[in-house]
Parts: structure tokens; C-alpha cells; sequence
């Protein structure tokens, strides 16, 4: 997914809405996806940071507030086009701690928790158009298309993975965890959504 110029208005709105439900979420995404304060390349030779935050463009690391880890001091333009240029041009394939030292900037945690909930609220947005009735799932359940949606983008997971909507849609979550393996995920991640759906599975029908 593209990063975007941090929008602090939109996200307070959400952060209203947002249930306890919604918070284990981010703080699961942190540990599955981890949140890395400078620029790296992700599994797909794009630069990123935070928690999967990426910046395809340029100007979209130049949006956000990134400071020199030297002293703190909000860096420039150019800074963060020299760490986004030296960045890209790296092999990918690293870990992303391997990128640290080609750069001299960081993000500030709060605006890294500040990017990760306003993508949690977009892909909540997102779901709720694509899944009739999606305020009324469970809540592991809405737990678990969020994280499939962060990993896929909302246009990705009806794509890639039509059987398993098909089965949300349906109410069937024995067959959805089934279907919800994705390839170049953690073992434990998946295992994580597919247990959580076998267990909306068990829950008595309201």
C-alpha cells in the first residue's frame, strides 16, 4: 500500500470509533509486522518504514516529520531524499535493521503509531463497503480481514484470495481460516488469523 502525508484531523475522528478490539489489532500488527523507525526495503524492493508504511514516491517520505538521529533536529527535504535515494539503492532482500546504516534519519514513534492507526481505520473503511453486515461480525473475525487486508491491500484480498471472502461473506469461518494461508507470511502469523477465525467459528450464532 502507498504512503501518504500523515493526516493527525482524520485520525482523531476514527480513534473515536475505534473499540478494544481495534487496539489489539494494532498491537498485534506491530509484533507481526514490526515497526522500524528508518527507511528499509520490504519483501517487495520498496521503500518503507515504520509499521509497513510504503513510500513509494519520494514525496511521500518528504510529507512526514523525519528528524537526524544525530541530534533530533527535523531534517530537510533534501535529507530525507539522500536516505530515500541511498535506501533504493540498496540490494533488497535484507532484514530490515540491515538498512540502518545507509541512513541518518528516523520517525518518531508517535508518528509512527499515528500512520499505523490511520491505516487500520482506512482498511476498517475499506472493509465495511466490501463486506456487507462487517460491523456486526465478530470481532476476531474483523481482527482477522484487517490483517489480511494490511498484508494484501484492500483490492488484493478479493483478488488473491476470492474463496476466502466468499466464505466471510457467507458466515462460514471454519472454511475462511482454511482458505486464509498466505505465502511470504510468518508461520505464526497465519496460524495466528487461522486460529482466530476457527474460533469465530465455535462462537453460538446471536
Amino acid at each position: 500500500m502507498r504512503g501518504r502525508n500523515l493526516n493527525r484531523a482524520r485520525v482523531r475522528a476514527q480513534l473515536a470509533l475505534m473499540d478494544a478490539e481495534t487496539w489489539a489489532l494494532v498491537d498485534e500488527l506491530i509484533k507481526s509486522e514490526g515497526s522500524v523507525p528508518h527507511l528499509y526495503l520490504d519483501t517487495h524492493g520498496l521503500v518503507t518504514v515504520g509499521v509497513g508504511e510504503c513510500l513509494e514516491l519520494l514525496s511521500e517520505a518528504q510529507g512526514l516529520a523525519f528528524v537526524r538521529r544525530s541530534d533530533g533536529v527535523t531534517a530537510s527535504p533534501d535529507e530525507i531524499a539522500t536516505d530515500w535515494n541511498a535506501v533504493r539503492a540498496c540490494p533488497p532482500g535484507r532484514l530490515a535493521h540491515g538498512y540502518r546504516n545507509s541512513t541518518e534519519l528516523e520517525l518518531p514513534e508517535n508518528d509512527i503509531e499515528w500512520l499505523l492507526l490511520e491505516r487500520v481505520a482506512e482498511f476498517e473503511s475499506g472493509l465495511e463497503r466490501q463486506f456487507e453486515g462487517y460491523d456486526a461480525l465478530p470481532a476476531l473475525v474483523r481482527m482477522a480481514l484487517v490483517d489480511m487486508a494490511f498484508n494484501l491491500g484492500l483490492t488484493g484480498l478479493p483478488e488473491k484470495f476470492p474463496k476466502f471472502c466468499a466464505a466471510i461473506a457467507r458466515g462460514d469461518f471454519m472454511t475462511a481460516a482454511a482458505e486464509s494461508k498466505r505465502r511470504g507470511v510468518a508461520g505464526r502469523r497465519n496460524a495466528k488469523v487461522r486460529r482466530w477465525l476457527k474460533f469465530a467459528a465455535s462462537l453460538p450464532a446471536e
